[in-house]
């Protein structure tokens, strides 16, 4: 997380660290609120500068509903990133021809992991929701007798209103991410419904394939290639600059 890296080089701290990242985990303004106010006691410097930056670019509470995902790290990028450091070096064709070969070889691993796969979801949509089913089971749940739910944790916790029929829940994670939370997951069970009819769609097995069900061609070699009547390019000139080289 960026954020963290620039607020750290001027407000330094444990304190400062946990709460900015349970700051930016709070999936509504009241949790949100709570944890920046807690900052404020500890920094009031780093409370303001925080407070500058867009809630919308790095706090859950402030992220919108229709992407269904509530990541606020760029941990994708940098792995897509690593896997293509070998690269970079390579002449601007072979790299193409490369990259072409490992988007290709990746599409086809996925495609065929998931046709493997027995369940409705995908496996990671998976584990998230069994960790709610289990969670669940601490919850009281009232039946309004529409599609609206109230919502109480047995060791204390919030109480909360869920909609089933809107698939929404009051702490937000069911709506952020269209995963059913764990209070969400307390009324399905009270219907006794199964848990697939309240997950979108963008996280079932049918979805995945549609998104991987296409394949990326092959090319053949630069020896089958046409000749073209342009001239051919001269090497750039090579500097050896002084000092140590980098690698």
């Amino acid at each position: 997380m960026h954020l963290f890296q620039n607020m750290h080089k001027e407000y330094k701290g444990l304190a400062l660290r946990r709460l900015l990242w349970k700051a930016a985990r709070a999936t509504t303004l009241s949790e949100f609120n709570l944890h920046m106010n807690q900052m404020k006691e500890v920094s009031p410097n780093c409370y303001e500068w925080l407070m500058q930056k867009p809630r919308e670019q790095w706090s859950r509470s402030a992220f919108r509903t229709t992407s269904h995902s509530d990541m606020f790290v760029n941990n994708h990028c940098e792995v897509f990133n690593s896997s293509l450091s070998k690269l970079r070096d390579l002449h601007i064709i072979t790299m193409f021809r490369e990259l072409h070969k490992t988007i290709m070889k990746r599409i086809q691993i996925r495609r065929d992991k998931m046709i493997t796969t027995n369940a409705v979801i995908c496996p990671s949509a998976h584990k998230k929701l069994t960790k709610s089913i289990h969670y669940a089971g601490n919850c009281v749940v009232t039946w309004s007798g529409g599609s609206s739910y109230s919502v109480t944790s047995s060791d204390g916790g919030h109480e909360l209103v869920v909609n089933l029929l809107k698939r929404t829940c009051a702490c937000r994670k069911w709506d952020l991410t269209g995963l059913p939370c764990y209070h969400a997951c307390a009324c399905i069970a009270l219907r006794n419904e199964p848990w697939e009819n309240y997950i979108h769609d963008c996280y079932k097995k049918e979805t995945y394939l549609q998104l991987y069900g296409h394949t990326l061609e092959p090319i053949v070699g630069p020896e089958f290639w046409e000749d073209t009547p342009e001239p051919k390019p001269l090497a750039p000139a090579v500097k050896i600059p002084a000092g140590r080289p980098k690698k």
